[in-house]
């Protein structure tokens, strides 16, 4: 039985993860998390909301590497990805803002 397992009942990732964030039990509504998804996953230990973050987290690093590249599509990763995040992603979105501002302003002058 995997630290913080339920006996024979294994999933995977999720059975290693208590190592890292033990699991409180029973499951809490204020648990800490810095996502939406992740208060889900904390919450109620529903394997699917951890997928869901560890899917969040990949979208959030496919928008720095379209950042860094200084993509077209940037601008709407950046806020894709601050709403799926949030409230983490809160400064995503004031950027994606910022771009869109600047953007419109060149093509208007």
């Amino acid at each position: 039985m995997a630290y913080g397992g339920s006996g024979g009942n294994h999933d995977g990732i999720h059975d290693i993860l208590p190592v890292f964030w033990p699991k409180l039990n029973p499951a809490t509504w204020n648990a800490p998390s810095y996502t939406l998804v992740c208060w889900a996953y904390c919450s109620s230990y529903i394997p699917f909301w951890s997928d869901l973050a560890y899917a969040v987290a990949l979208v959030g690093i496919g928008m720095v590497s379209l950042a860094y590249r200084d993509s077209p599509w940037t601008t709407y990763g950046l806020a894709a990805w601050g709403i799926l995040a949030f409230p983490l992603g809160i400064p995503a979105l004031c950027d994606a803002y910022r771009r869109y501002t600047a953007k419109k302003q060149t093509t208007t002058t």
